[in-house]
């Protein structure tokens, strides 16, 4: 298994906090309703890759605080199952991250036949937090920072 850092990348993430002018960002929820849904199945080892990468983003992303990675380590199999299912849902997914004050809504969509996850994270009592990633088998890539 690759290092989570071989695979995390922020690079591209348009920043939404410091912008003057007024940029386009497209709600999960827009997202899912828009999707064109066709029954695809996807492989159970891809959703797998796609479910670890997800938990180790919320690990990534809850690391700076014991009490929350201390919540996770022992709640582990309450964290999202990703799922075919998660294709024909129409409103975002929500794992609450307690400590957090906020956490992670999540979607599963198609992009060039392969399935890709979306997730939006924050931290309600941080202005700023907000973060958009895009999750694959193969990689997890933030897209978007400072939206809320």
């Amino acid at each position: 298994m690759k290092h989570f850092d071989d695979i995390y990348t922020e690079e591209s993430a348009l920043d939404y906090s410091s912008s003057n002018g007024v940029r386009s960002f497209t709600s999960l929820e827009n997202i899912l309703h828009n999707r064109h849904t066709n029954n695809t199945t996807h492989s159970i080892s891809d959703l797998n890759a796609i479910q670890t990468n997800f938990h180790r983003l919320i690990h990534y992303r809850c690391r700076r605080s014991d009490k929350i990675t201390s919540w996770l380590a022992n709640n582990e199999d309450e964290l999202p199952k990703i799922t075919n299912e998660l294709l024909q849902a129409q409103e975002p997914q929500w794992i609450s991250i307690p400590g957090m004050y906020g956490g992670f809504s999540y979607g599963l969509i198609e992009r060039d036949g392969k399935p890709l996850l979306i997730t939006d994270s924050w931290v309600r009592i941080v202005g700023g937090s907000g973060q958009r990633h895009e999750i694959t088998p193969d990689k997890v890539e933030m897209t978007a920072r400072g939206f809320v």
